[in-house]
């Protein structure tokens, strides 16, 4: 079980039906805990994530509920998007939309400002959502790559032209 502040996940391997009801076993002693200690637990957030190209993708239950947890493909864990087949598509994607949407903001918020200025909202307040923890999804392939360039070409082109509009 890995904890952070207020958000825990219990981890496992599932290689056999054993397992599966070893995993099924700790998270039933995991929501007995929560009733024991009258916590609550938000159940629209309890998903299944499964690794793998081969996982049989078991079900799992609420033992309080007795409901299903949902599966899910995609879920942002600390502020990065983590996908069951391990690629950082949906992070760079998430990552060029903050970026993309701040940039907007920036040149409707900021027209005709000097060079100096451009440059430090750019490293400010651009930059920071296309670097977010770049060290662990960092892009390699190639449509991941285009995105995050993209990006970056469209803030150079709009502080270009803000430039010349200065000159004229």
């Amino acid at each position: 079980m890995e904890l952070y502040a207020d958000d825990s996940k219990l981890l496992g391997l599932v290689n056999n039906v054993y397992e599966r009801a070893m995993l099924q076993k700790d998270l039933d002693a995991v929501c007995q805990w929560i009733e024991v200690w009258r916590m609550g637990l938000c159940a629209n957030k309890c998903k299944v994530m499964h690794f793998g190209r081969l996982n049989e993708k078991h079900k799992y239950t609420q033992k309080s509920n007795n409901a299903i947890l949902p599966t899910t493909e995609c879920e942002r864990d600390l502020g990065v998007m983590v996908s069951s087949d391990l690629k950082w598509t949906s992070q760079v994607k998430s990552a060029c939309a903050k970026a993309s949407r701040k940039l907007g903001m920036l040149k409707r918020t900021f027209i005709r400002r000097e060079e100096r200025l451009r440059v430090i909202l750019y490293i400010s307040m651009e930059r920071p959502h296309l670097d977010l923890v770049r060290q662990v999804w960092n892009p390699s392939m190639k449509m991941d790559v285009n995105g995050l360039e993209k990006v970056q070409k469209r803030a150079t082109k709009i502080s270009l032209s803000l430039i010349c509009q200065k000159m004229w």
